[in-house]
């Protein structure tokens, strides 16, 4: 990566956004006391949230050795599908709903891989610090009552799971009103939902 009217990231560090343009602001070079070490820099300015990215060069190749601020990668040594979860949560903090979600993911990935498997997401996570896994604060710390998800497959199927996964309280739907074949498919799913629920369900008209 060089040092060119724009910068070359894999997100911006502020907003997190895949694949950002980072313009070109202004160049600088410095130095120390002495007059030498110098350093060629770039200051880039986001063109989706307006954050500033600055990133310093040698001189002499003109690639980057730095920028700032960084981006900071999950720890290599948590399991790599918890880990996966942790980075796309990391990269979607602009979306915070997503990310809550995301995080919630890596913690039920890890306390599975940790054999606790049955149970909800709480219920799991209250095993564990019973058993000195983690602490009784981290346990206690899980005040999130809203989740949205973004999920594919069959609708009653992965609602079911994740509901049951997340210990979810209540879930709320909108009434069906799609007409023919769509609007008896998602009648039938709601259906299946409302007969297997773990948890109370609110129909909105």
């Amino acid at each position: 990566m060089h040092l060119t009217e724009q910068l070359q990231l894999p997100r911006c560090p502020h907003c997190k956004i895949a694949l950002p343009t980072l313009k070109l602001l202004s160049n600088h070079t410095t130095t120390n006391h002495a007059g030498v070490n110098a350093r060629k820099w770039g200051v880039y300015c986001c063109t989706g949230c307006g954050g500033l990215v600055t990133a310093w060069a040698e001189p002499t190749s003109n690639m980057v050795q730095h920028v700032f601020p960084g981006i900071l990668p999950v720890d290599r040594d948590i399991p790599e599908r918890p880990r996966a979860y942790l980075q796309q949560a990391s990269d979607s903090l602009h979306a915070p709903a997503g990310s809550i979600m995301l995080s919630a993911s890596s913690v039920d990935s890890m306390l599975k891989i940790k054999n606790y498997i049955e149970g909800s997401l709480y219920k799991r996570i209250e095993q564990a610090a019973a058993d000195h896994l983690i602490t009784e604060e981290m346990a206690k710390d899980r005040k999130v009552r809203i989740v949205v998800l973004l999920e594919y497959g069959t609708p009653q199927e992965r609602m079911l799971t994740k509901s049951r996964e997340l210990g979810v309280d209540l879930m709320i739907f909108g009434q069906a009103t799609g007409r023919g074949a769509r609007g008896r498919f998602l009648d039938r799913s709601l259906q299946q939902v409302l007969e297997h629920s773990p948890c109370p369900v609110l129909i909105v008209k």
